[in-house]
């Protein structure tokens, strides 16, 4: 049986330091994904050009990628249930790496 080690340099804390619990920006969507984990959502928008901040409802598991954040539009909607993050406020390295000549998302590492 081979023993498997995840790897991943990318700090995390101060992105969930920043997240903004009950808040939505509205109207401003790139694109919307369904059944993704919150993670995936932050991935998305740093692989995504034009994404400056994310919407996630955490009940539906439901991820908006932004291409405005609140400092544009300061007035966040109230929203029970979704959470408000920044692409700023997250590690880049986090985005993805090369491993083996191949681009991977970083939280997928596994080396046996």
């Amino acid at each position: 049986m081979d023993d498997m080690i995840h790897f991943c340099t990318a700090d995390l804390k101060r992105g969930y330091s920043l997240l903004q619990r009950g808040h939505r920006l509205g109207k401003k969507i790139i694109t919307n994904l369904a059944g993704i984990s919150f993670l995936d959502c932050v991935q998305e928008c740093l692989r995504t050009t034009r994404c400056l901040s994310i919407n996630y409802f955490q009940p539906a598991h439901f991820c908006e990628v932004n291409y405005k954040k609140k400092e544009s539009l300061p007035d966040l909607y109230f929203a029970k249930g979704w959470y408000y993050s920044e692409r700023d406020d997250w590690d880049k390295v986090f985005a993805t790496i090369f491993l083996m000549g191949r681009l991977i998302p970083c939280f997928n590492i596994q080396l046996a």
